[in-house]
């Protein structure tokens, strides 16, 4: 009510001064020759226009593209680095590497690491430090995964004695940037430890039994890590709350490869040949998105900073698309083309894997055989 009495008594007082007034309202457009403004656009893109003759022209074309294709042999997975505008992507194979993607240049920079089978990858809270899974074993029946400090470039191995049939680890999650939670692969079908890893020791402990090949997502809050444990037909999945560190447990009962959880852990979505199950806090089905065998998202990934869910569809003609968290009613298109997405065959690190970066701008995704794409999301 303050504001609005003292509008209405402003205009009051100037209602004979017409001529006053519209110097005013002219005086705001008018800019100083040579001037530049610039704004971002486009993919860490600049548009710039020029003030000529007291006047703003228009803005120039955008230095960046709205989107990015790559082609990376054997890709598996990638994480954002905002810091340094980097994107940080992992091959597998034999002959593996650690590869960086400077974004503001749009070029490849030398590896961080070369000759792993490399899988998982994360980034820490604190963004100066790289985990990285690599499904390679000794012949001294260890398994381990790579730690990078961006900061000092210092690397080392954290090295893990292998239980009955145990693999390559597979993936890996910050809980702190002290603290990390490991999977791994098993020789065969089985079980595996899932590691909770001290990176000031080295040291590690096994908090759990998981199927082998068992995704990893953390809560952009950081209390959460979501799990969905592969090769198994129920479908089991949980959560570990990183505070309290307590497990709780659901399941699909369809294979699931893959999970995604949202910002504030109050919702988890997991891909699967019957469609994307959605469950609320509790662990408790909330929807269906998809159809059986049909159309149906193979990736998902929330936005860390607002309700909004990434879906990638296979079957679809929508490739990428947004639901709210709160409806579960799609928003907006991303890549409305279709066809950029496979089925799975409930593997993950395949194509249809998403990432997002830590300001929700910008959402990555693996396409095809080989392909990676760079998308802006709209926030």
């Amino acid at each position: 009510m303050l504001g609005l009495q003292s509008t209405a008594y402003a205009a009051a007082e100037h209602e004979h001064e017409p001529e006053q007034m519209a110097l005013s309202v002219s005086t705001m457009s008018v800019c100083v020759d040579g001037t530049t403004q610039t704004i971002a656009c486009g993919i860490l893109g600049t548009q710039t226009r020029t003030c000529s003759a007291g006047q703003w022209g228009p803005y120039g074309t955008c230095s960046a593209p709205a989107s990015i294709s790559l082609q990376v042999s054997g890709r598996k997975d990638m994480v954002h680095d905002v810091q340094r505008n980097r994107l940080y992507i992992t091959t597998g194979g034999t002959a593996g590497e650690v590869l960086v993607y400077n974004l503001l240049t749009r070029q490849f920079e030398p590896s961080l690491l070369t000759g792993g089978s490399f899988s998982g990858i994360d980034l820490s809270p604190d963004g100066d430090q790289l985990l990285i899974a690599d499904l390679q074993t000794n012949s001294n029946n260890q398994n381990w995964v790579h730690h990078i400090n961006l900061a000092t470039n210092a690397r080392q191995r954290f090295f893990f004695t292998r239980d009955f049939y145990e693999g390559g680890t597979f993936t890996v999650v910050f809980t702190s940037n002290t603290e990390a939670i490991v999977t791994s692969q098993f020789n065969g079908s089985g079980w595996v430890p899932m590691r909770k890893v001290n990176l000031t020791t080295g040291t590690a402990q096994s908090i759990a039994s998981v199927r082998q090949a068992t995704m990893l997502a953390r809560s952009a809050d950081g209390s959460t890590v979501a799990y969905a444990e592969s090769n198994i037909s129920s479908g089991e999945w949980g959560r570990y709350l990183t505070g309290a560190q307590t497990f709780a447990e659901s399941s699909t009962s369809w294979f699931v490869y893959e999970i995604a959880v949202s910002r504030l852990a109050n919702q988890y979505a997991l891909p699967t040949y019957g469609g994307l199950y959605v469950f609320d806090g509790a662990l408790s089905r909330q929807a269906i998105l998809g159809t059986y065998a049909s159309q149906l998202p193979i990736g998902a990934v929330y936005s860390p900073v607002a309700d909004e869910l990434y879906l990638a569809w296979y079957g679809s003609n929508i490739s990428i698309d947004v639901y709210s968290t709160t409806t579960l009613q799609k928003l907006r298109n991303i890549a409305p083309s279709p066809g950029l997405f496979s089925w799975t065959g409930n593997n993950a690190f395949n194509n249809g894997r998403m990432r997002i970066s830590r300001d929700g701008t910008l959402l990555f995704a693996t396409t095809g055989s080989s392909g990676l794409g760079i998308y802006l999301t709209g926030q």
